[in-house]
């Protein structure tokens, strides 16, 4: 029983963003500030992408991880911000079909789009909802039906998630 209080102890923790100093020392989740970025940058530009653990260690507070997520879904100058295009959704949606979500791969093979942005995408994608884009907009209103997806062409998923106490079995008997 009180194996089940850590973890609901824990797991509240988390998902309010309570954990800090007092249950995992020196794990404190803070967004990146804009010099925090600015002196990534510097550091990147000095040592390079392949060692993180070097690149934490000139970071204060920051572990390799954080570094690379953050460079890698934010700061890397080669990733592209702008809309996205039909030809980039009709790209992700088949590619999906034939890959499923590795999200790694496709972003291998979607140049300039982070992992983070095109499960980002695929999920806004999923629901049904469409950021219109230049070639789609005419005057404010879609510039034919057929540029919309269609929900069916999207691979349905429930985006509720339900826990048991089942699901966490593996704490019993340790």
């Amino acid at each position: 029983m009180r194996k089940i209080a850590l973890f609901i102890s824990i797991f509240l923790g988390i998902m309010t963003g309570a954990i800090g100093e007092g249950m995992f020392p020196g794990c404190v989740k803070m967004n990146f500030r804009p010099d925090e970025d600015e002196r990534l940058r510097g550091v990147i530009d000095e040592h390079g992408v392949s060692d993180w653990r070097r690149v934490a260690d000139l970071m204060p507070g920051r572990n390799a991880r954080q570094c690379r997520e953050r460079w890698k879904n934010y700061l890397n100058p080669d990733l592209c911000s702008t809309p996205w295009t039909q030809e980039e959704d009709d790209f992700l949606l088949r590619e999906y079909n034939r890959l499923g979500a590795r999200w790694e791969l496709i972003s291998n093979v979607l140049l300039g789009r982070s992992r983070n942005s095109i499960r980002n995408r695929f999920c806004h994608l999923q629901k049904g909802k469409r950021e219109p884009t230049s070639e789609q907009e005419v005057g404010g209103a879609l510039a034919s039906p057929a540029s919309v997806i269609e929900k069916s062409s999207v691979i349905e998923k429930s985006s509720a998630s339900t826990f048991t106490l089942d699901d966490f079995s593996f704490w019993e008997g340790s």
